[in-house]
């Protein structure tokens, strides 16, 4: 493949589909030192995901492995894994699927009216004159303000859970793990708050599960579209193409 990508567009570039179309590859294969199934065609990845035989990774069991090692308390982690749509399996993973869907249909109102605003509150900043550092004055108060949107809570909630995304690396210490299931914990009591006393597991669940697997996606989502938008305008200020 002749052409530039990076780790925003690789997934998605056009000439990587384009070359696995004419291409046959061996996916999936066993990488004995990533010790983990490696896929690199598109249409396997979509193939993979469908299949009746994938199980879910055992987060759960390994986190009580870790419990019992250490004697710390994961039980935000359980908490979550539980409601993760991607750590369930069969009906289970079909009903999560399904209540995540209607959840986000009925929150297309207010996306559709919340998002214009924020865009423009956001990205107001790149329309002054000096420098504007885009991840942190731009992009992660945007992927808050849309993710407390689509969650229903408040956003403000969200500035100090920018590692909750991290509860599926397998390679990160145990300092690093207490505080995820910290800010999940954090994140969790805010949402039932949030609901009232009333609220139950699975609709705290649904809304913790939401933030923990859209905070990265969209941030980049969002950085890929600036990143286009910088190609399309090389030479051109900030403030000239905001």
């Amino acid at each position: 493949m002749h052409c530039p990508i990076n780790f925003l567009t690789l997934h998605r570039d056009p000439v990587r589909h384009a070359y696995f179309s004419g291409n046959p590859s061996r996916d999936p294969f066993f990488d004995s030192a990533a010790q983990a199934w490696i896929v690199t065609n598109p249409s396997h990845c979509r193939d993979i995901a469908a299949s009746s035989k994938l199980r879910p990774a055992t987060y759960n069991a390994d986190y009580k492995a870790l419990e019992t090692r250490f004697g710390i308390d994961f039980s935000s982690m359980a908490f979550a894994f539980d409601t993760i749509p991607l750590c369930q399996h069969g009906a289970a993973h079909e009903r999560a699927r399904r209540r995540v869907s209607e959840f986000l249909s009925a929150r297309k109102a207010a996306l559709t009216a919340g998002i214009p605003q924020a865009v423009s509150r956001r990205f107001e900043i790149m329309r002054r004159a000096g420098r504007v550092e885009a991840m942190r004055e731009v992009l992660n108060p945007l992927v808050n303000d849309i993710m407390g949107i689509i969650s229903d809570i408040d956003q403000a909630q969200l500035n100090h859970c920018s590692s909750v995304s991290a509860v599926f690396d397998r390679s990160i210490g145990i300092a690093k793990r207490r505080r995820i299931a910290d800010e999940i914990a954090a994140l969790r009591k805010g949402i039932t708050d949030r609901l009232g006393p009333g609220a139950s597991e699975e609709d705290v669940g649904l809304r913790l599960a939401l933030l923990i697997l859209g905070r990265d996606a969209l941030t980049g989502t969002l950085g890929e579209s600036l990143h286009r938008l910088f190609e399309r305008n090389p030479g051109h200020r900030l403030s000239e193409i905001a």
